[in-house]
C-alpha cells in the first residue's frame, strides 16, 4: 500500500484468522472430513490507514468508515 501511495485498505487480523482456523481444525479432529468443510473467507477484517497519506490527500477518517 505505501509504495503505491495508498490511503487505506482492509486487512485481515492474523489473531482472528488463527482462531477461525482453530475452529476448523477442531471440526477435523472431531471426525469431520476436510471435504465436508466449506471454504471460508476471513471472518474479520480491519481498516488499515496511512495517516501521512491521509493528510497529504486531505482525506478524513470519517469518510473511510
Amino acid at each position: 500500500m505505501i509504495k503505491k501511495a495508498g490511503v487505506a485498505t482492509r486487512g485481515i487480523s492474523y489473531k482472528q484468522l488463527g482462531r477461525q482456523t482453530a475452529k476448523m481444525a477442531i471440526k477435523i479432529i472431531k471426525g469431520k472430513s476436510v471435504k465436508q468443510l466449506a471454504v471460508e473467507n476471513p471472518a474479520h477484517t480491519q481498516l488499515v490507514t496511512d495517516a501521512k497519506r491521509m493528510r497529504l490527500f486531505k482525506v478524513k477518517a470519517s469518510t473511510l468508515k
